[in-house]
């Protein structure tokens, strides 16, 4: 699913856009941003694109798309947005999130960058964008009537409290395309060999793992993970690493599994209650997962166990 925020002018759709990427954890975002500069000494405004990210704002002739005022009209630069435009949209869909601020009016004759933004609108990196509302282009009719992009009106009466919503359904839309990684740890006692797993509430077991950040490798996200779901700290042991598909109906994410071994801490559930971890036998643990796509890395890890003899 796409979201784009819509609503009249001036209501505050871009302000509703940056908060609401304020409140997502870090994550590779993609996409450009268009911005009104008012001309010195004229009557006339400018407006520039720049990718999203771009944090200097340089400009001049290269990512200048139009000009506007009560003089002059609206003057559109649609090379600009064939050319540059297209750039800063090349391999958006590599990123985790695309974003669009803004699809207008002056876009609509530059039929290489429209014919990009479609391709990104049909592909599955979610979008975050902004769109016109009253405004009635080719291209924006496209996203407004598309099956998979949502709307949402910013308005006066909901602009506080839409960041929040918007930020939800987007880090909703981010796990299914951000990969996990976890750790299947291992200890023994009295002669018998545990498994470190997570009872979520009726839904079955698992092990700890959840998604990696930006900037983190997977191991660092297999650990940090294991210490924030369980309380315990654990080393991994090296030479081993299996990837599997997620269990769940519609993600694209791999989930990458290490082997550990505790060393410190204490069990105690995550702050919010609803896993709870413990050991578990290593019989039964097979028997009780809740995804099959968890058993081919378990089978994996126990005979890496038995040839290494670790742990």
């Amino acid at each position: 699913m796409h979201l784009f925020l819509t609503g009249e002018i001036q209501i505050g759709k871009s302000t509703a856009l940056r908060k609401a990427l304020s409140k997502l954890p870090p994550c590779r975002v993609a996409g450009f941003r268009t911005r009104k500069i008012d001309d010195r000494d004229s009557s006339e405004s400018s407006v520039y694109i720049f990718p999203f990210a771009d944090e200097e704002s340089v400009t001049g002739e290269f990512n200048r798309v139009g000009i506007c005022g009560a003089g002059c009209g609206r003057r559109v630069f649609s090379e600009v947005f064939d050319a540059l435009g297209v750039e800063i949209l090349r391999g958006a869909e590599d990123a985790q999130l695309i974003v669009m601020d803004e699809i207008g009016k002056m876009e609509a004759n530059s039929p290489a960058f429209c014919a990009r933004v479609r391709e990104l609108v049909e592909g599955s990196t979610p979008i975050l964008g902004v769109v016109r509302k009253n405004d009635s282009t080719p291209l924006q009719e496209f996203i407004k009537h598309h099956s998979a992009v949502k709307l949402i009106e910013i308005s006066e009466a909901n602009r506080d409290e839409a960041p929040a919503r918007i930020a939800q359904l987007i880090r909703y839309e981010l796990g299914k395309r951000i990969d996990s990684a976890g750790v299947i740890a291992f200890k023994d006692q009295g002669g018998e060999r545990s498994l470190l797993m997570l009872q979520n509430g009726d839904k079955g077991w698992s092990f700890p793992k959840g998604h990696i950040e930006a900037g983190e490798s997977a191991e660092e996200a297999a650990v940090r993970e294991t210490l924030e779901e369980t309380g315990l700290n654990v080393e991994l042991l090296p030479d081993f690493r299996v990837e599997t598909v997620s269990g769940r109906e519609g993600e694209e994410r791999r989930i990458i599994y290490f082997i550990g071994r505790t060393v410190g801490g204490s069990l105690r559930p995550e702050a919010d209650g609803y896993a709870i971890p413990s050991w578990v036998n290593i019989s039964k643990a097979a028997d009780i997962l809740r995804f099959p796509q968890d058993k081919q890395p378990l089978a994996a890890a126990l005979e890496f166990l038995s040839k290494t003899q670790r742990i």
